[in-house]
């Protein structure tokens, strides 16, 4: 096999193996940017020529189902590049893609550092997106040269990158802006099922409020183990001398528990407190799309995504979410790129993201999972686009692969793509 031959002919410590859950011919471990850039040298002779197909695997969420299961596929396994570093002045980390971001959030500690990212884009004080707090990548090329892209150097490529357009790149190191770390005050709520509209409206009033300052509440609803809960978390980046700005979200009637103070702690506890899902799972398909603050519409995508989930009940392993995630004031400071390519301003309202978030465990499941999930899709673009409160995908990569992501993007963002 041509494949074979040229894999095995690479000088460095590569682990091939015949593929397993990602049913891939050979699934490739680099251990450094370099053997990335072999890799990729090696193989473009045989990529040019589509005899090959090359997929990515990282250190986030698990490949969506199927990706990597065509012939003659070679998966890079990016979570052996590991490696993280502070620079001087402790303003800029370096975080090698095989990190996880509790590892990075442990070393961060030990700094009295933090930075966005994972589960903590809580908006500390109005610095930011996470995506723009990073300030340049290490990459890797198609063609196997290996640059750095940032403000100041390759900077036609950083700002493709920051508007995710970054599909015929490999990114192997985040260079990210770090902060002081301050201590985060809120609280996560558990509701019963039956809540979720009164917690719906709480979070829409509280999105187009003027005093939402940097405050930061998500909420979602879920299903796993034969049960289903919704959730809230309320954060910010300060102590709180007030907690009566949460109280709407944490005093709604159907409440699990009694009582959901208002806590204060530290960054890396909040994070741990949110580490759901941390399990490995053979199979997982997250979808995000947006949408304008609408109370009736978000009720009604929920009973869309509740109507599926009832009908996927049975699938072995199955954990399935929805969750809004309210963007205005993670968007606005910091975000010049990702806000041309998505023709989004800083000053036009709320903006919802929803995540449609799904695991389960057998390959077996594959098709009807992701038939159930494009099916809450499409009727929740209807709806929206019925209703002229459908948005563009902020990134791009956030696009569904049946939508037309030029067109998502608007007049201004086409323009700064071009």
């Amino acid at each position: 096999m041509v494949l074979e031959t040229l894999l095995n002919r690479l000088n460095f410590n590569f682990n091939v193996h015949a593929g397993h859950d990602l049913k891939s011919t050979f699934i490739v471990r680099p251990m450094s940017t370099a053997e990335v850039s072999n890799l990729l040298r090696t193989l473009a002779p045989l990529v040019e020529q589509t005899q090959v197909a090359v997929y990515l695997r990282d250190a986030g969420p698990r490949p969506f189902a199927g990706l990597a299961g065509t012939a003659e596929t070679v998966t890079i396994d990016l979570r052996h590049l590991k490696g993280i570093s502070i620079n001087q002045e402790k303003t800029i980390i370096n975080i090698n893609v095989g990190e996880t971001w509790s590892s990075v959030q442990h070393e961060l500690e030990r700094h009295g550092l933090a930075i966005l990212g994972d589960k903590s884009p809580f908006n500390y004080s109005g610095k930011g997106s996470a995506w723009a707090s990073t300030v340049g990548f290490e990459i890797v090329l198609a063609s196997g040269s290996i640059l750095h892209a940032s403000e100041a150097d390759n900077t036609a490529i950083y700002e493709t990158i920051q508007a995710r357009l970054n599909e015929s790149v490999i990114i192997t190191c985040l260079h990210v802006r770090a902060f002081k770390s301050a201590n985060l005050s809120g609280s996560i709520t558990h509701y019963v099922p039956e809540s979720f509209s009164l917690l719906a409206e709480a979070v829409v009033l509280f999105t187009k409020s003027e005093s939402a300052g940097d405050r930061r509440v998500m909420f979602s609803a879920g299903y796993g183990f034969g049960r289903r809960l919704n959730t809230c978390c309320c954060f910010q980046a300060r102590d709180m001398e007030n907690h009566a700005e949460f109280l709407p979200f944490a005093s709604l009637p159907g409440r699990v528990q009694e009582q959901s103070p208002v806590q204060t702690s530290s960054n890396l506890a909040i994070c741990d407190d949110l580490a759901y899902n941390r399990e490995p799972v053979s199979r997982s398909l997250n979808v995000t799309f947006s949408i304008r603050p609408d109370l009736a519409l978000i009720v009604d995508i929920h009973q869309e995504w509740l109507d599926v989930s009832h009908s996927l009940e049975d699938v072995d392993g199955h954990l399935f979410s929805i969750a809004f995630s309210p963007m205005k004031t993670g968007l606005q400071p910091n975000a010049q790129h990702t806000m041309k390519a998505s023709d989004t301003s800083s000053d036009e309202g709320g903006l919802f993201t929803v995540m449609l978030s799904s695991t389960w465990k057998s390959s077996a499941d594959d098709e009807r999972v992701r038939e159930g999930i494009d099916m809450v899709l499409a009727m929740s673009w209807a709806m929206s686009r019925e209703r002229d409160l459908q948005h563009g995908p902020v990134f791009a990569d956030y696009a569904h692969y049946s939508g037309s992501v030029l067109h998502d993007h608007g007049e201004k963002g086409t323009m700064f793509l071009r």
